[in-house]
């Protein structure tokens, strides 16, 4: 079973036979579970966070990984995606339980719907802090909390503790081929400073050959991305690039390079190295890694 909250409002959309989760923007957070029914999931939804949260920490002994998707994601694939981190984190011997916070990316590839993603991604940043990781803190304390922004995940979690002033800190913040502007990380750059306030660590996973990345650089106007550029020179000490390029290009070889903006949730190597730092490790020496330019690091290929 897979945990998660969303914002996407929940209803009978015309023509439809029941009620489900749909690509709007809801007004309020929704809490549930998702079993794998055949090629679907059948979803089961909770009356607030206490049952909820009881429930997907059951059993459980570790800290919590929260998974935030990125842009043109269905629901479905945002569950399909949560069983494979579940599954290539239980591989390298993590314990603890991993959530998925989902919101109402329009699951298509135009650049209209970019546009939207975008925006619905702004509206749902605060939500995500006040009825997602807080109520976690509230109802599950002194675990460690960490959370996972891939591509415009990454613009949610960022945003998120913009606007929110928590008086915490996340334990681990994990930036996966990052759908942000590379300047916004910079130690004087409003993201950059906010970060290095709101979390102990924050690892910016990147590599060059990202093609999805590539097309969102011209849909915002030529700015860099931190997930195929890595963040700028000046950076907080506590934020670390890691390249992944060299892994990608051992990985997969072929000419065809489909997969670069989503290959991390397919390789071991990837899940080995999240996994030491989920567990709180100085990874700088870990056999995951090797020094890269800069002074950086790169997974191994």
């Amino acid at each position: 079973m897979f945990y998660f909250f969303s914002r996407r409002a929940f209803g009978t959309p015309k023509g439809a036979s029941r009620a489900r989760f749909t690509d709007n923007l809801a007004t309020l957070t929704r809490y549930g579970r998702a079993e794998p029914s055949g090629n679907s999931y059948r979803i089961t939804r909770y009356a607030g966070p206490v049952a909820w949260t009881r429930d997907a920490l059951s059993g459980v002994s570790g800290g919590l990984l929260i998974y935030v998707h990125g842009y043109n994601t269905t629901q479905k694939r945002m569950f399909d995606r949560q069983a494979k981190i579940v599954a290539g984190l239980r591989a390298k011997g993590f314990d603890g339980a991993v959530l998925s916070f989902d919101w109402p990316s329009r699951g298509s590839p135009s650049p209209a719907a970019y546009k939207a993603d975008k925006e619905a991604a702004k509206h749902v940043a605060r939500p995500f802090i006040e009825e997602g990781l807080e109520v976690l803190r509230r109802h599950a304390p002194g675990r460690p909390l960490a959370v996972l922004g891939h591509s415009m995940g990454a613009l949610v979690t960022l945003r998120g503790f913009g606007e929110v002033a928590a008086g915490w800190k996340l334990d681990e913040t994990l930036l996966v081929a990052a759908d942000v502007d590379r300047v916004w990380l910079d130690r004087n750059a409003w993201a950059g400073s906010v970060m290095a306030k709101r979390t102990r660590r924050l690892i910016n996973y990147w590599h060059h050959k990202d093609r999805v990345l590539a097309l969102a650089q011209g849909l915002n106007g030529g700015a860099l991305r931190a997930g195929r550029d890595g963040m700028p020179p000046r950076t907080a000490p506590s934020h670390h690039d890691v390249s992944v390029e060299a892994r990608f290009e051992a990985t997969f070889p072929q000419a065809s390079k489909d997969v670069s903006h989503s290959f991390y949730f397919d390789d071991a190597r990837f899940y080995e190295d999240l996994a030491r730092v989920l567990a709180g490790q100085d990874v700088s020496g870990a056999p995951t890694r090797r020094p890269a330019a800069g002074g950086e690091q790169e997974l191994r290929p």
